[in-house]
């Protein structure tokens, strides 16, 4: 039993090259959700910009549990917008 949990553990877990792509990747719209806040002249575009950046982070987040609990499925089930 435990050679079976923890060969579904290896094909489950969380492989380092993918969370630096995926933290790269959220962090790049992070900060590009940053500069359109920024740069955005009404306060609808602003709250929209606000909105995709707490999204992002909120990704972000969830990119940092799976990790730490080294979960490749929390990851599958959050689809990036």
């Amino acid at each position: 039993m435990t050679h079976t949990k923890d060969m579904l553990d290896e094909i489950y877990s969380v492989k380092p090259a993918t969370a630096r792509y995926l933290s790269l990747a959220l962090l790049t719209k992070l900060l590009n959700s940053r500069k359109e806040v920024k740069s955005a002249e009404t306060t609808e575009d602003k709250l929209d910009a606000l909105s995709d950046m707490i999204l992002h982070a909120s990704y972000l987040d969830v990119l940092s549990i799976a990790i730490d609990q080294n979960d490749a499925r929390l990851i599958k089930k959050v689809k990036p917008r």
